[in-house]
């Protein structure tokens, strides 16, 4: 298994890519920061403040933004494993 100090260097390289794909699923910092507000709000609570459907979208923007730029480096770390495999090899 990896040491973390191994994934600090992706983490770092790659956050203007992360700063892009939140530019475009976003467009604005204030409505990334509201779409983390409705992953925190119960569900029950917008149901009652009748926003739920955009509690829900708000909750499936922010997860997936948070998939894509985890599976951006995990396919960088594979991707950078397996070409030092096949170089060393």
């Amino acid at each position: 298994m990896e040491t973390p100090a191994e994934w600090i260097p992706f983490v770092i390289g790659n956050i203007p890519v992360f700063i892009f794909i939140g530019w475009i699923m976003f467009r604005s910092w204030g409505q990334c920061w509201d779409d983390f507000l409705w992953m925190l709000t119960p569900d029950i609570i917008s149901l009652f403040r009748g926003r739920l459907a955009k509690d829900w979208w708000g909750e499936f923007r922010f997860v997936w933004f948070t998939m894509a730029c985890l599976l951006i480096a995990l396919g960088e770390k594979a991707l950078i494993d397996w070409l030092t495999v096949k170089l060393v090899t």
